[in-house]
């Protein structure tokens, strides 16, 4: 596969440790039936064997660019990718995830028949342990605001794959991920990129699998430092909804399920299987009441019964037997 120096997509593939997957990942990347794409690898400061496939990629199609960078984590290297990207358009791609072969075809026909900024397909979830396949999709709405809503009911704003991106509509507005969260940052990404975008499409087509293995993901994981990670990007959120203008309703149902996403985050860092101090989680209590999702969430009308109980017990009850009380 051959391409000049002039690509109509980037597609950014950040790796680390990734000997396992990349090299189907990469696959499907070349087999793409369109062909001015240009792929863009950023290692990560990986360990394994990851550099050794990406390089033989590089040396056998002249469309892959292999960039080499210390261990900073994933938003500095898509930031990477990014800033060397000369592609028309963007898109995203896990190193453990793959996509079908006329993903970037479909989505950039879409692009240029409806002259939107952000293309959206369809992604099918695999789970490996079940052997369950699960298509989520999204129906079109009449304009910027609901398909923003339909992207978040479906669980789609925090999703950067399966995307396709104009790219002057990021650099443009020098859109970079935060290197500073580690878990959220693509929900922080896409809001301040759906900030600037005037039009949105979806295709119904899957165009992207997204493989999850042994139940782990980002969400479940303990990261000391996600409370305040997960509070960048409800404000990201928070604001393009505002901008958007959404009523009572749709904003009852967003802080429902944000103070739900910072409760689970809690209860994984207090129960019994945490190995942390007794200390070091009642600072996570405290952490946890510091943020503006719990703080605005404190607003009864936008919670259920339930989410007012568990704030009741964070707002009055003294610290250390709500640690006692949720650790159980």
């Amino acid at each position: 596969m051959t391409t000049n120096n002039n690509p109509i997509i980037s597609i950014i593939v950040p790796v680390f440790n990734s000997e396992a997957t990349i090299a189907c990942c990469l696959e499907s990347l070349i087999n793409q039936s369109m062909q001015d794409v240009e792929i863009i690898i950023v290692n990560d400061g990986s360990v394994d064997n990851s550099e050794k496939i990406c390089l033989k990629y590089q040396e056998s199609y002249n469309n892959i660019r292999y960039i080499k960078q210390a261990n900073q984590g994933v938003s500095v290297a898509r930031n990477s990718g990014l800033m060397n990207a000369k592609g028309e358009f963007i898109m995203f791609c896990d190193s453990d995830d793959c996509y079908h072969t006329d993903a970037c075809e479909y989505l950039f026909k879409k692009a240029v028949h409806s002259g939107a900024d952000v293309v959206v397909g369809s992604v099918k979830k695999v789970f490996c342990d079940e052997k369950k396949i699960e298509v989520v999709k999204c129906e079109s709405g009449s304009g910027k605001s609901d398909r923003i809503l339909c992207l978040f009911q479906n669980y789609r704003l925090n999703q950067i794959w399966g995307n396709l991106y104009r790219a002057d509509i990021i650099l443009g507005n020098q859109i970079f991920f935060n290197k500073d969260i580690a878990i959220g940052e693509d929900l922080d990404w896409n809001c301040r990129v759906y900030s600037h975008t005037k039009k949105i499409e979806f295709i119904d087509d899957v165009v992207y699998n997204y493989l999850i293995c042994n139940g782990e993901t980002l969400s479940n994981k303990f990261h000391p430092n996600r409370y305040v990670d997960l509070d960048e990007s409800f404000l990201s959120a928070e604001k393009l909804f505002a901008e958007l203008g959404y009523g009572e309703h749709v904003m009852k149902i967003f802080y429902k399920r944000e103070i739900e996403r910072l409760w689970g985050s809690l209860i994984s860092a207090i129960r019994k299987s945490n190995k942390l101090s007794y200390k070091e989680k009642v600072k996570n209590v405290k952490l946890f009441r510091k943020t503006n999702c719990f703080r605005d969430s404190v607003k009864y009308k936008n919670c259920d019964k339930q989410n007012i109980i568990r704030i009741l017990l964070l707002k009055f009850r003294p610290i250390w037997l709500q640690t006692m009380v949720l650790s159980k």
